[in-house]
């Protein structure tokens, strides 16, 4: 019996961008396609894999230029093809805008949580 080299290919597979719940980071989600195919090029095993990076965004503040530092992550960013560049823009606008770092915001989401789980009212 002969056994024929193998070889391998992978794709990857661009998925949804999406804003951290609780940092100043981008969620990159992404799928990564694996064959491992014969000489003549058959399937002979495949494997989809789900996968996520994290970008850490630091020091983003009102005197941030939002464009630039979109422009910035996806030129660095292989994962991250230019035609998302206004999706990018966009979550960081977000990001910029969103109440996650102000004092008491966090407290007071997780006590309204609370009374509508619990079906309690107390004032």
């Amino acid at each position: 019996m002969e056994v024929e080299p193998e070889y391998l290919s992978t794709e990857i597979i661009e998925g949804n961008i999406d804003v951290h719940p609780s940092k100043n980071a981008i969620l990159i989600h992404y799928s990564v396609d694996a064959r491992v195919l014969s000489e003549r090029l058959e399937t002979m095993g495949a494997d989809l894999k789900q996968c996520r990076k994290t970008i850490n965004i630091q020091g983003l503040s009102k005197s941030t230029d939002i464009q630039s530092l979109a422009g910035f992550l996806v030129s660095q960013t292989p994962l991250i093809s230019s035609k998302r560049l206004p999706e990018i823009e966009q979550l960081l606008m977000y990001m910029l805008n969103r109440k996650l770092n102000k004092p008491g915001f966090q407290g007071i989401a997780i006590i309204n949580i609370i009374i509508i789980t619990r079906g309690k009212y107390e004032p």
